[in-house]
């Protein structure tokens, strides 16, 4: 039942995406998705301010920016150990995904967090097979980004199959 659950969300979230990439861009529309935004996150006063911010400061000039802003490496325990328990099972984004094709600047995000109670500090190696590109929308956006990151970002609904779950010494993760 559970599954049946988890599947259902999973195809409800894929055609609020769809629905999401077919909505016409005026300002009144983005009135309202900022409001429910506000709405979700109303006991959260640092989400709010992030929205006030995004209302008076967002152009499509700046979408990427803001696609790739507060990236870190903290994983939900639960997350982690589902992922941890089914190795070659499938992970999907649900949003979207800012990564580095630099070992070392993606080791950076790690290297200054730590567990918490609720959370798992982890860095995910992503391979793209070329035979898989029909399949995964992406980007390098460095240019865009402006960073020494080597940033690709990876679109919503993207999917993953786990094929390995290590421990790394060097990192503590």
């Amino acid at each position: 039942m559970q599954d049946e659950g988890n599947r259902s969300a999973y195809y409800s979230y894929i055609l609020f995406v769809d629905l999401l990439k077919q909505m016409s861009q005026t300002k009144q529309e983005k009135e309202i998705t900022l409001k429910k935004c506000k709405d979700y996150y109303r006991r959260n006063k640092s989400e709010l301010e992030k929205i006030e911010v995004f209302r008076h400061t967002y152009t499509s000039v700046t979408a990427v920016n803001w696609y790739t802003r507060n990236s870190f490496a903290h994983m939900p325990i639960k997350d982690f150990d589902n992922i941890t328990a089914n190795i070659d099972g499938l992970i999907s984004t649900n949003g979207f995904l800012s990564t580095s094709n630099d070992h070392t600047s993606a080791s950076q995000f790690v290297l200054s967090a730590s567990d918490t109670e609720g959370f798992k500090v982890v860095l995910f190696e992503i391979t793209v097979e070329p035979s898989n590109l029909q399949n995964i929308a992406f980007a390098d956006i460095e240019h865009f980004a402006g960073s020494y990151e080597r940033e690709v970002l990876f679109n919503i609904d993207s999917v993953f199959k786990t094929e390995n779950v290590a421990y790394d010494t060097e990192f503590n993760v």
